[in-house]
C-alpha cells in the first residue's frame, strides 16, 4: 500500500512538471510570433518583421566571447519538481541574443541607424530612437502574453499575469505613439541622463520599466512614469542612458537624482542592481560571468527573478547598492541632457 502511494504521488508530481514544462513552451512559442506586422506605426506599415535586435548586434559582439557568444538569463525548467525554479545563464549567438520580432527589415534599417552606424554623442534623435525600440519590444512582449491567454485551450498558468499587464500595455501603446510623433517632427520632449564610464561595460541592457525606488532607498509613487534604460559600449568605455517623458518627469527626476547622490565608485553597483531587477532583455560577458564567486553569481540570478514591476511593493533598499562596490566601471562623467 505504501508503495503505492508512493507511485501515486510520483506520477502526480511527474504530470504537474509535465503541465509546467508544457506551458513554459506554449508561452515562448507565443513570444516568438510577430505583432501584428511592423511595429512601426507612422507610415501603417504591413510588412513582415525580421528578427530585431533591442540591443544592436555591433554592441553585442564588443561584448561576445571570441566565437561570437554572450550569455543570458533563462528559466530553468528543468528544475521543475526538484527545487523552486530560478535563472540560469545561457549561452547565446550575438545574432539571436535580444530579438524580438519588431519591425520589417526596411524600417529596422531606416529607423535605427543613427544608434547603429553613428558614434553615440547622447543627440536628440538617438536618444529617441532607444527609447522608442525598448519601448517597441516591451510592447511585443506584453502583446504576446495577453495573446497566449486568449485562445479556448491556452493555459492559465501565465493568466494573472497576463490580466495585468494589460493596463500597462495600453500605457506603453500611448507611449509608443508619443515618441512616433516626436520621430515624425523631429521635435522631441525627452529629459534624459548620460553616464559615461571610462571601462567598456560587462553587461548590456535595453528596457522599459515604472521606478518604484530610488537608489537611495526611497519609496516613489505609483505613477505611469515610463524611464528607458539603455547599457551600451562606446568606441571607448560605454554609456548608461535613462530617458523619460517631459510629460511625465517626477519619478524619473527623483531616480537620477538619487543616482547622483551616490559616490562615484558605487554608481555602477547601482545600476547592475537596477538593471537586474527591472528587465529579462539584459546580456553579460561570460568572462566576466566566469569570474565571479559562485555565491555572487547566485545573488545576481535571485535578484534577476525578482521584478520592479510586481504586483507587491519591493523593498525601499531594493536597489541600493552595498558600501563595497562589486563592481566599477569609473564613471567619468554624468548629468542631464
Amino acid at each position: 500500500m505504501q508503495d503505492d502511494k508512493i507511485s501515486a504521488e510520483g506520477q502526480v508530481a511527474g504530470k504537474k512538471i509535465g503541465e509546467f514544462h508544457e506551458r513554459v513552451r506554449t508561452m515562448g512559442r507565443f513570444l516568438e510570433k510577430p505583432f501584428l506586422g511592423c511595429l512601426f506605426g507612422v507610415e501603417d506599415c504591413a510588412g513582415n518583421p525580421i528578427r530585431s535586435h533591442t540591443l544592436s548586434e555591433s554592441w553585442l559582439r564588443r561584448l561576445a566571447d571570441d566565437g561570437g557568444h554572450v550569455l543570458q538569463f533563462v528559466l530553468a525548467v528543468e528544475d521543475a519538481g526538484k527545487r523552486p525554479v530560478g535563472f540560469k545563464p545561457k549561452v547565446v549567438g550575438v545574432g539571436e541574443a535580444t530579438t524580438f520580432p519588431g519591425f520589417c527589415q526596411e524600417h529596422d534599417d531606416s529607423l535605427f541607424a543613427c544608434v547603429e552606424k553613428e558614434a553615440f554623442v547622447a543627440s536628440p534623435r538617438q536618444l529617441a530612437c532607444l527609447v522608442y525600440r525598448s519601448v517597441c519590444q516591451e510592447i511585443c512582449v506584453k502583446h504576446q502574453m495577453l495573446k497566449c491567454n486568449l485562445p479556448a485551450n491556452s493555459p492559465d498558468f501565465f493568466a494573472e499575469k497576463a490580466t495585468g499587464q494589460f493596463r500597462l500595455f495600453l500605457e506603453l501603446m500611448k507611449r509608443k505613439l508619443r515618441i512616433e510623433e516626436m520621430l515624425r517632427l523631429d521635435k522631441y520632449a525627452l529629459e534624459s541622463y548620460v553616464v559615461e564610464f571610462e571601462r567598456t561595460p560587462t553587461f548590456l541592457v535595453a528596457t522599459t520599466f515604472l521606478p518604484y525606488v530610488t537608489f537611495t532607498g526611497r519609496e516613489l509613487e505609483r505613477r505611469m512614469d515610463w524611464v528607458t534604460l539603455t547599457i551600451l559600449p562606446g568606441s571607448k568605455g560605454g554609456f548608461v542612458v535613462f530617458s523619460w517623458d517631459k510629460a511625465s518627469p517626477k519619478n524619473g527626476s527623483l531616480l537620477l537624482k538619487s543616482l547622483k547622490a551616490l559616490p562615484n565608485q558605487l554608481v555602477t553597483s547601482g545600476i547592475l542592481h537596477l538593471a537586474l531587477e527591472v528587465s529579462e532583455n539584459l546580456v553579460v560577458s561570460q568572462k566576466w560571468w566566469d569570474s565571479l564567486p559562485e555565491v555572487e553569481q547566485s545573488r545576481m540570478l535571485i535578484r534577476f527573478g525578482r521584478s520592479l514591476i510586481a504586483d507587491v511593493p519591493p523593498p525601499p533598499d531594493t536597489v541600493r547598492p552595498a558600501p563595497k562596490p562589486t563592481l566599477d566601471w569609473r564613471p567619468i562623467r554624468m548629468g542631464f541632457v
